[in-house]
């Protein structure tokens, strides 16, 4: 993506020191769409893009509890909670957690990671993000009689089905394809794409909307305590908020309000300043989001500065 914008400044002691650039697609409830920097370009949507994934599983016959759906499309914590779920999951269709070709790692939540290390755990693939989504995936081809050894490849019936719905529910070609960060194929759409894709799931009765009401349901499964999909979520019941790697994030409610937001560093640190800005414009209080993982300047533990959106990026979203 070019042309990024200046949206976050870092203030330390009265002077800037260091500034996260990015870009903004928002939708009105009426459906218009504004740009903040170049958000009609191919970018990869990460994470966020599991709305779509298991949308697309869910019209391929995944009918499952809701809770069980949040966690397809979830980028969960690791947590007990989670892996009990991805373990009943993988159960249901006869599938155990050697199935799974997702990558191996820890809990990503921070509390999940220190207690699971904590008592002496070892990484593994169930305790990924991802493996909700691999568990989804897996399940879906044994509904379907596909190959479970191949579900990852990109020329595979349930890929090439999700590529159909992720180019579908985002309005754009897919011009790149290439693995995400857990091995599974990711397709590469526009910012204002992605922010389409998410009002969709709120204003359509599909698919989409059951597996977004799903996630809403069940903020706890899609991230984990802390996080700043799930802190959205409960503190605003009816937003529906999903994250991705390299600080990308996606955002709607059921008014038909639309956001999507990539920080072009990857850089999380300036996400929550972000994040937290657009839902106050869409009457969300402040106080509620105090949870979100707002970036913090430091000198010797104290706080001696903070981030703070550019006035470019206010007057835009303000």
């Amino acid at each position: 993506m070019t042309s990024y914008i200046n949206l976050v400044e870092v203030e330390r002691g009265g002077l800037v020191e260091s500034i996260h650039q990015g870009a903004i697609a928002m939708i009105d409830a009426d459906g218009a769409v504004t740009s903040l920097g170049a958000t009609d370009v191919a970018m990869y949507p990460r994470s966020t893009s599991k709305l779509f994934q298991a949308a697309a599983m869910l019209d391929l016959g995944l009918y499952v509890h809701p809770k069980m759906l949040a966690l397809v499309a979830a980028s969960h914590s690791g947590g007990d909670e989670h892996v009990q779920g991805v373990q009943a999951l993988l159960g249901m269709f006869g599938l155990e957690e050697a199935h799974l070709q997702c990558a191996i790692g820890a809990p990503i939540g921070v509390a999940e990671r220190k207690k699971y290390l904590s008592e002496g755990g070892e990484k593994n693939r169930i305790r990924t993000d991802c493996s909700g989504k691999h568990a989804g995936m897996l399940a879906t081809c044994v509904i379907n009689g596909w190959p479970v050894d191949s579900y990852l490849a990109a020329d595979h019936p349930l890929q090439m089905e999700i590529a159909r719905t992720v180019s579908a529910v985002s309005g754009d070609p897919i011009e790149y394809v290439t693995a995400d960060g857990c091995g599974a194929p990711l397709f590469s759409m526009s910012l204002a794409g992605l922010a389409r894709g998410y009002r969709l799931a709120t204003q359509s009765a599909g698919s989409l909307r059951i597996v977004a009401d799903a996630m809403r349901e069940f903020p706890e499964m899609v991230a984990g305590a802390g996080r700043e999909p799930t802190v959205v979520m409960q503190a605003a019941p009816g937003v529906l908020a999903k994250d991705g790697a390299e600080a990308v994030f996606a955002l709607a409610d059921d008014t038909g309000r639309a956001c999507a937001i990539k920080i072009a560093d990857g850089s999380k640190r300036a996400l929550a300043t972000v994040v937290a800005a657009v839902l106050e414009t869409w009457g969300v209080e402040g106080a509620k989001l105090t949870g979100l993982p707002f970036g913090q300047v430091l000198g010797g533990g104290v706080p001696v500065g903070e981030l703070r959106l550019s006035s470019e990026a206010r007057a835009y979203i303000c």
